[in-house]
């Protein structure tokens, strides 16, 4: 199995575009998918991608059969057909098979997230469980990241030192190359990305990556660590998060739904909007906030779960 000639079709992709409501402008060419046309259609794309397809979990908890493959037509199905999203591996596999159909040049690579971010103190990271893409545009690589819900990046970060940028509503993110505490060798080193959340604080890492290519069945062993480590947060916390554009185009927020809370926060002000009582109501608010339905089987799914509400 490998990601090489892994591709949708013309008409796959178009309706692809039709899903996320994306602006009806031309397609990347071969003469210009490496240029910087190429480039802003990437930014574009990914900003329509992460407002409309979210970061969930939401199969580990309503479906009955939660061995959910990477295959591309799997992936499809789920984003496209259904209209829901993905955890990280599903995302960011998904959005490589299509920059890939589009004619990108596109790395899929593995990456480890920081203890403090997943609230777990500062222990430093954890092993592999997240993934990213890194695309080649006019020779300059770039990391492109779909699947970290509100601490993704809004945009490509090209892969620099010190590149600092606008993240989602006020904050910011950056990227340093840099050996990290855990490693026994100093001149070990790889990308670090940082954030800080509303743009005024410090930076603080989010997860580190090397840019060493991963294979399909890589990603597989990431997405079996976190869909059955009882460690993972995935196993007993429900999660759907999906970013808001403005008129401009602009990253402005984000819709976090976590558990029993539904929240919206823009430009680092924070708005409760719903607090559920039962499933009925979360169920109802996935189809309203994140166009997100469910079969009948899907809704009872996570009845003895520690995750269910009740009725």
């Amino acid at each position: 199995m490998s990601f090489n000639g892994v591709v949708y079709n013309e008409s796959q992709i178009d309706f692809y575009l039709k899903r996320i409501k994306f602006p009806d402008i031309p397609l990347p060419t071969p003469d210009n998918v490496t240029t910087g046309y190429g480039l802003e259609y990437l930014r574009r794309l990914q900003k329509y991608q992460q407002q409309a397809c979210p970061f969930e979990n939401l199969n580990l908890h309503y479906a009955r059969d939660v061995i959910k493959t990477l295959a591309p037509e799997d992936l499809y199905q789920k984003f496209v057909i259904r209209k829901w999203g993905g955890t990280c591996t599903e995302n960011n596999t998904f959005f490589g098979n299509v920059l890939r159909s589009l004619g990108y040049k596109v790395r899929p690579c593995g990456a480890r997230v920081h203890q403090g971010h997943a609230g777990n103190g500062d222990g430093g990271y954890v092993g592999w469980n997240h993934c990213i893409n890194l695309v080649t545009i006019d020779g300059q690589k770039y990391l492109v990241d779909v699947g970290m819900g509100p601490t993704s990046p809004s945009q490509p970060l090209l892969l620099q030192e010190n590149n600092i940028q606008t993240g989602i509503g006020a904050s910011k993110c950056r990227l340093r190359w840099d050996t990290i505490p855990q490693y026994t060798d100093p001149d070990s080193k790889l990308w670090i990305y940082e954030q800080d959340n509303d743009g005024k604080s410090d930076f603080l890492p989010t997860y580190c990556s090397p840019e060493l290519e991963f294979l399909p069945q890589d990603y597989e062993i990431i997405k079996m660590g976190t869909t059955f480590n009882r460690r993972s947060f995935f196993t007993w916390k429900i999660i759907c998060v999906r970013t808001t554009l403005n008129e401009q185009e602009d990253v402005e927020g984000v819709l976090i739904l976590v558990d029993k809370s539904l929240k919206r926060r823009i430009m680092g002000k924070t708005e409760v909007l719903a607090t559920f009582e039962n499933e009925s109501q979360r169920v109802n608010a996935l189809k309203g906030w994140f166009g997100i339905e469910m079969t009948e089987d899907e809704k009872v799914g996570i009845r003895g779960m520690v995750t269910y509400l009740g009725e």
